[in-house]
């Protein structure tokens, strides 16, 4: 999904420095917000997926429970310029 996104933000010649992700359990699916949330900044502004990733992966991993069931994932850019 973050790949996806990059090559949107790139192909419109927009950067950002800040990654948004919510993930919500199977458990918790009549919740209106997300069981786990968290944003990824990078130094500077880009919109390359290799900058965002290996931080987005290691907050996940650090953040989501192993054992559950995930229900969505919402993953958003801000500051988008």
């Amino acid at each position: 999904m973050i790949e996806t996104l990059s090559l949107d933000l790139a192909g419109r010649g927009l950067v950002t420095s800040r990654l948004y992700v919510g993930i919500i359990y199977e458990e918790d699916k009549k919740k209106r917000k997300p069981s786990v949330h968290f944003t990824v900044d990078i130094a500077g502004q880009g919109n390359l997926a290799s900058l965002f990733l290996p931080i987005a992966e290691e907050q996940y991993m650090r953040r989501v429970k192993p054992d559950a069931l995930i229900r969505a994932v919402a993953i958003a850019f801000a500051d988008v310029k």
